[in-house]
């Protein structure tokens, strides 16, 4: 279940401690899908990419989050511009599982806002400016029956003729014929929650009207088919400083953090808008006066500097036939750069690191390093870089021990709260509540909600934490960086009381 308090969408933990986003954690699933599905549509905004929903000769130009202002099927409302400069939209409601039978009450409210859509705004629907579309992640039976129906429906010039051809001998098969009777009982209670101009019309052409202009759209994003993720991480690769596989899934995952901020605001996201927020210079979109210089080569110098070449091309070597082995190197060489003058450079190594620890099965120490490069980043003043590393774990939901939940959630809250406007103190002090002595980072996260609080002027928040505070900065280690740490929060403690 979600932490008390959290306005972040990938940080939570189920009883057993599993790193997971909220919705799947209490049986549902439909608010992950649909920001996982967000962040496929904001890649091809920001990438320019053309998406079948809008048709492939429209230019996308904002992706619309919760949009019933302007839509009653309103989980996402994407507009585009048409080669004649028309706008274009389509309003998208996305459902995990819908069950499409007579009595589903969930699905009779579901195609209510499509009858609503048909009904009030059929010249718009007609003339293909605002399209519909049923984005699902479960393609069973009965959503195969339903997208054929809208196969039949979209040839048909009128419900009569819709009802013949379905009746063809050969034409449907017996699955598809019960599956229209499902769906024409839905409709007509969906038509009376619907009402307004609903009314005034049959069921019977409200069903052929829905159907006629429906896509159903099956999303490949979970259940071990990620294709969908796949295309999106490619066609990031191009923005990417280096243009690798790697920077482009954590663009991804800085667009996925985004999605689940964009979708609890309602916001109304442009290009120019996602790329202000993810704050990441993005490849061929920045102006270059010299040529491109590779993320590898760059590193190789601090690496060579520090002795630690051969190290890291025997990680390197080993990550596929050992990756176990290849960990512990890129481990000493992650090391090894956070404590030099090149620490910048260490969190490249630590995402190896972390991803060659999963590799070899062992969750614990990838999620253990996954830990240290977001605390490395939070330090750093990159809460981006720590917020894309949560919810890749969301996204993976390793089941790991709650002494690494809970700190991955503390830290997390702490960097939503320095890159999101809308995220909350008292969220991330929820978080940090629920760490434990012996926690990592525990210290890290103490200080850092001290001083935000402190800066916020929210001192309620140190004081009511005063006696835990102290005893944080009483059991910091007595080197450089444990005196600095005992000092800081010392300081906030004093100023808040």
């Amino acid at each position: 279940m979600r932490s008390p308090g959290s306005s972040y969408p990938w940080c939570m933990t189920d009883g057993d401690g599993e790193l997971g986003v909220s919705p799947y954690a209490s049986g549902g699933g439909g608010t992950v899908l649909e920001h996982l599905y967000g962040a496929v549509l904001l890649s091809s905004l920001l990438t320019g990419d053309p998406i079948a929903e809008l048709g492939d000769d429209a230019a996308l130009v904002s992706v619309l989050f919760q949009g019933r202002r302007v839509s009653p099927v309103d989980d996402l409302v994407v507009s585009g511009s048409a080669r004649d400069g028309e706008r274009r939209r389509v309003s998208i409601g996305v459902r995990r599982d819908p069950n499409v039978t007579s009595r589903d009450k969930k699905t009779s409210r579901l195609l209510a806002s499509y009858v609503q859509m048909v009904a009030e705004r059929w010249d718009e629907v007609t003339a293909r400016r605002w399209r519909l579309c049923l984005a699902v992640a479960v393609s069973n039976p009965a959503i195969s029956q339903l997208r054929e129906l809208t196969v039949i429906a979209s040839a048909a010039p009128d419900e009569a003729r819709f009802r013949a051809d379905v009746g063809l001998a050969g034409r449907t098969d017996r699955g598809e014929r019960s599956r229209l009777v499902h769906v024409d009982a839905l409709i007509a209670s969906a038509a009376q929650q619907a009402g307004g101009p609903a009314a005034s019309f049959g069921a019977g052409e409200l069903t052929w009207r829905v159907l006629r202009f429906l896509q159903v759209r099956e999303l490949r994003l979970e259940g071990g088919d990620f294709t969908d993720r796949a295309h999106a991480v490619s066609r990031l690769r191009q923005l990417t400083p280096d243009q690798t596989p790697a920077a482009a899934d954590d663009l991804f995952g800085r667009i996925f953090a985004l999605a689940g901020q964009y979708d609890s605001t309602g916001a109304d996201v442009t290009a120019d808008r996602l790329r202000a927020d993810l704050g990441t210079p993005l490849g061929y979109l920045q102006p270059r006066s010299r040529p491109r210089v590779s993320a590898v080569a760059m590193l190789g110098g601090p690496v060579a500097d520090l002795g630690l070449t051969q190290q890291l091309d025997d990680a390197d070597r080993q990550r596929d036939t050992d990756p176990a082995a290849a960990a512990r190197l890129y481990g000493v060489v992650a090391d090894r750069l956070q404590s030099s003058p090149y620490a910048s450079h260490a969190s490249r190594i630590r995402a190896r690191q972390a991803d060659a620890f999963r590799a070899a099965g062992d969750n614990t120490r990838a999620v253990t390093a996954d830990l240290a490069l977001m605390a490395a980043a939070l330090s750093a003043g990159d809460p981006g870089l720590a917020m894309a590393t949560a919810s890749k774990l969301a996204f993976g939901n390793p089941d790991v021990p709650g002494s690494l939940v809970r700190p991955v959630n503390a830290l997390a809250a702490l960097a939503a709260y320095e890159h999101n406007p809308a995220a909350t103190l008292e969220s991330a002090a929820a978080a940090f509540d629920a760490t434990e002595p012996g926690d990592l980072y525990r210290v890290l996260a103490a200080t850092l909600l001290a001083e935000h609080a402190v800066a916020a002027a929210q001192a309620d928040i140190v004081r009511a934490r005063a006696a835990v505070l102290n005893d944080i900065a009483d059991e910091a280690a007595w080197d450089e960086a444990g005196r600095l740490t005992h000092a800081r929060l010392r300081a906030c403690i004093a100023d808040a009381t």
